[in-house]
């Protein structure tokens, strides 16, 4: 003759919940959130709000758009959208401590793939020590300034360029 056992109950289940307001069993002892308490809307998820970058000595907002007007300057036409690109390990003012950015006079326009192929060190930067890499950024950088200063020389504005003075 077989004994029929009764499952096994949790710890949880042999302690007496406490009833509700209406005379329901509660499955947990902890009250529900109500929506007046502080408590309850500091449990919900916030958005961090991202903090403008602090202006420095060199920020020149009329570049910076004139700069993201221009084609990629390692693909050219043939690429996306240019970003513009904060000079890396520069030397006098263009050097930078750690999470900080260069200033804007030293950018250089650079598609996402591009871009992301020079901070990896990969595909056609592959073989970039640091010393090109820094040859071939204040190279670039010495170009696209000399050419802002003879558009600037001659009154040359874009449709960007005044949007952003």
């Amino acid at each position: 003759m077989e004994v029929k056992r009764s499952p096994l109950l949790r710890r949880s289940e042999l302690r007496a919940k406490p009833l509700d307001a209406a005379g329901n069993r509660r499955f947990s002892t902890f009250a529900a959130p109500t929506k007046g308490l502080a408590c309850s809307s500091s449990l919900a998820r916030t958005t961090l709000k991202r903090k403008p970058r602090r202006a420095k000595p060199g920020d020149e907002p009329a570049y910076k758009a004139w700069v993201k007007t221009l084609p990629c300057c390692v693909g050219g036409l043939r690429c996306r959208k240019a970003d513009p690109h904060h000079l890396i390990d520069g030397k006098g003012d263009a050097r930078k401590g750690m999470s900080q950015t260069a200033p804007d006079r030293y950018l250089l326009p650079m598609c996402r793939m591009h871009h992301d192929l020079f901070h990896a060190g990969k595909g056609i930067f592959a073989h970039f020590d640091a010393a090109q890499r820094l040859t071939f950024q204040e190279q670039e950088c010495e170009r696209l300034r000399s050419i802002w200063a003879g558009l600037q020389e001659f009154g040359v504005w874009q449709g960007p360029l005044q949007r952003a003075v």
